[in-house]
């Protein structure tokens, strides 16, 4: 599950065009090269959460859905998990380990990127331990600079990156924690993550392996020969 912060401190242009917008871009570049037959599910959130994309096969949704996402206000990081543990949920068919059901280990990870410190919803180590007890990893990205800024009502309000935010939580669950400050940052930090989540097929030369292993044969064979002569001349 990808967990994307729109939130209004998500416009600052800190990180050219935006956050947002570079955010976007990765994400939809991660997606795209999540190998076939990975479910990706997405979440949204400002001062709440929803399920833009429950986890699927068809990476396409959740590349269209990336481009319609809009910044709102506020930031509930802590409901973001708890809609992704939701999707996760859903979509294996799992028992909600919060009614106090017993609850397998979920072979599924969330990625979390945000900018800033929660300002509403649920406290984010409240959600963090239910992604513990689920076995659900959730790898954090703080993403911005120290001087981001957004204008708010004409006035102009700075929007620091929050990365001790981000790692408590990935702490907390296991996961890794990120930290990208302009959009090439981003894409590496996307590179690593699809690294761990996915595998690379790699094309080997084998031709070379069979030669070596017939005249090793053959060596054996010829060895094997002149031992049962020299027994018998």
């Amino acid at each position: 599950m990808l967990a994307i912060d729109v939130s209004r401190s998500m416009t600052a242009t800190d990180v050219s065009p935006s956050r947002l917008a570079s955010a976007v871009a990765a994400a939809k570049k991660f997606v795209a090269g999540v190998p076939s037959g990975f479910r990706v599910g997405l979440v949204a959130f400002d001062d709440t959460a929803r399920v833009v994309t429950s986890p699927t096969p068809d990476h396409g949704i959740v590349v269209d859905a990336l481009d319609q996402l809009q910044p709102g206000r506020g930031t509930a990081a802590g409901d973001a998990i708890e809609a992704s543990l939701g999707a996760i949920r859903a979509s294996l068919g799992s028992t909600d380990s919060t009614n106090g059901s017993a609850q397998q280990d979920l072979t599924a990870t969330i990625v979390l990127l945000s900018d800033g410190a929660t300002t509403s919803g649920e406290d984010p180590s409240e959600a963090a331990k239910h992604a513990g007890s689920d076995g659900v990893p959730v790898t954090t990205i703080a993403y911005g600079t120290d001087h981001g800024t957004v204008e708010i009502e004409g006035e102009i309000v700075p929007v620091p990156a929050d990365p001790e935010a981000m790692r408590a939580i990935a702490n907390a669950t296991s996961g890794s924690f990120f930290e990208a400050a302009s959009a090439t940052q981003l894409r590496a930090v996307y590179d690593d993550i699809q690294g761990r989540v996915g595998y690379t097929v790699e094309q080997r030369e084998v031709v070379l392996w069979f030669v070596t292993a017939a005249l090793l044969a053959l060596m054996a064979s010829l060895a094997a020969a002149m031992f049962w002569t020299a027994r018998f001349v």
